[in-house]
């Protein structure tokens, strides 16, 4: 057995292991940033779209294009959201 080599190969499983662990924190903070910013991007999306599908109804004409391009989106699936009428 060639302990120099053995050595070696050893020290540089430590090195991989530092840097893997530096590269799994990096990917972490990144999806975790990812996922922050996505929520924040839908949150203030469903929000206009409320905006403009209650001024839509109301009959406000200028925004049916946005809010026919909008509700492509927003009006079904799990983010189906519904004004209540007074």
């Amino acid at each position: 057995m060639d302990t120099e080599n053995f050595r070696k190969d050893i020290a540089l499983v430590d090195a991989l292991e530092e840097v893997g662990n530096l590269a799994f924190r990096l990917h972490t903070d990144v999806s975790d940033t990812r996922i922050l910013a996505g929520h924040e991007s839908l949150v203030t999306g469903m929000f206009y779209y409320v905006i403009v599908k209650e001024a839509f109804s109301r009959g406000a004409a200028s925004t049916r294009a946005i809010y026919e391009d909008l509700q492509v989106r927003f009006s079904r699936g799990p983010y189906n959201i519904r004004i209540k009428k007074d």
